[in-house]
């Protein structure tokens, strides 16, 4: 009798232009309902073939309900995509600014020069603006609270890690097909290093390897919140489905 339910809630859900991980959980619900209403036809002395055909029936058409899914998916996604598409834009558009377009008010201070340079080229103004070793800044920033202000410490550490979860977010609801954990760490440390290299060379903001492992850092943990979130719903909707 169980492949009758399987066969009524496939053909409802197996045409939809959606992808699979929607069409599972869709597919999750209807079942979880229609056992339901399977119970309540048992519970009132039905035999299991007459709940089950009788909760068939009362859901309705296949091909109704099909149409129906399809088109609230469509009005639902298109809504959902647009709003992510502005969320992301903005926030892109936000990071540069923020990393790019707003320094270039406090260049002098963000830059230096060491006394007896005047070009970028000097070996002596990379050592004081740049740093290829990894996390000797992030280091030098925790243990050196007598050294540094707390909302220096702050924004060069763990700030670094918050400005870039909501990456890791958009890409992982925008591009579900491909958002692998592999893309978006690359994707990351690409726009990471371009942000670091372009303020190096506009002689707005140092050179350093430890924001761009702590950009990527971030957005991998943006990605690891929404999948966490997905897993979450996907196990409640599992156990409300076996236990009621």
């Amino acid at each position: 009798m169980a492949n009758n339910i399987e066969q009524f809630v496939h053909r409802i859900v197996d045409q939809l232009n959606c992808d699979s991980r929607e069409k599972e959980d869709l597919a999750e619900e209807l079942t979880y309902h229609l056992q339901q209403r399977i119970d309540d036809y048992l519970n009132e002395g039905f035999t299991e073939e007459e709940a089950i055909q009788k909760s068939i029936a009362e859901f309705g058409d296949d091909q109704t309900l099909q149409d129906g899914f399809q088109h609230a998916f469509a009005r639902y996604t298109t809504i959902l995509n647009v709003s992510l598409w502005i969320g992301y834009v903005i926030y892109l558009i936000s990071i540069l600014y923020e990393l790019i377009l707003s320094r270039f008010w406090s260049r002098n201070s963000l830059f230096y020069f060491p006394p007896g340079t005047d070009s970028i080229w000097q070996i002596e103004v990379w050592k004081i603006n740049a740093n290829f070793i990894p996390l000797q800044n992030t280091i030098n920033y925790l243990t050196g609270i007598e050294r540094y202000n707390l909302d220096i410490i702050l924004y060069n550490t763990f700030g670094n890690v918050l400005i870039f979860i909501p990456l890791g977010i958009f890409i992982a609801l925008l591009f579900k097909k491909v958002a692998r954990l592999s893309i978006i760490t690359l994707f990351a440390m690409s726009l990471s290093t371009y942000i670091e290299v372009t303020q190096f060379f506009l002689q707005i903001g140092q050179l350093d390897i430890d924001d761009v492992l702590l950009n990527t850092l971030g957005a991998m943990l943006g990605y690891f919140l929404v999948r966490g979130i997905e897993i979450s719903i996907k196990s409640y909707k599992k156990a409300r489905a076996l236990y009621g």
